[in-house]
């Protein structure tokens, strides 16, 4: 693209972005008590049934969304674009690792330019799994939060 190659700062926003594809972040939800809750039957000790339903579909959208993660993570997916990444030991980068994107290689790739733009739509499909994720989380601690008689909050952090 003649455009990347007049401006340098878009070539390394393009090369971030193509790296960036391959990062998803991890959904960790503690479990432990909604776990027992259910094995010792004792969720149903909660009398809302709204508040019941709202933590069951919150944990199994937590569910669905890691075996989407664990899908994304499938290094399998994509057999073109490594061919045009490289990471490689760099003693100015802050975490030691440098890496390269030959961007003028991977665009006359049309199987790699395609394993990109399913990245890309994969990218999109889980933040929006994510960001639903985030408000079936409120709906639940507020409908739980109810059932208790008590406000929904944040976990504080232990020192």
């Amino acid at each position: 693209d003649p455009a990347l190659r007049a401006d340098p700062e878009s070539r390394i926003r393009a090369e971030e972005g193509v790296l960036s594809l391959s990062v998803h972040p991890p959904v960790a939800v503690s479990r432990a008590v909604y776990d027992e809750l259910v094995a010792t039957g004792s969720l149903r000790l909660i009398r809302d049934r709204d508040a019941r339903r709202a933590a069951s579909r919150f944990f199994s959208e937590v569910a669905y969304a890691q075996n989407q993660l664990d899908y994304l993570h499938d290094t399998q997916l994509y057999d073109a674009l490594p061919a045009h990444v490289g990471l490689f030991w760099s003693d100015d980068a802050p975490d030691g690792f440098g890496n390269e994107v030959d961007l003028d290689a991977l665009s006359a790739d049309p199987r790699a330019v395609s394993e990109l733009m399913i990245a890309r739509l994969n990218h999109v499909y889980f933040q929006r799994l994510r960001d639903n994720l985030l408000e079936r989380a409120e709906s639940a601690c507020a409908a739980l939060a109810s059932a208790a008689d008590r406000p929904c909050r944040p976990l504080e952090a232990q020192p």
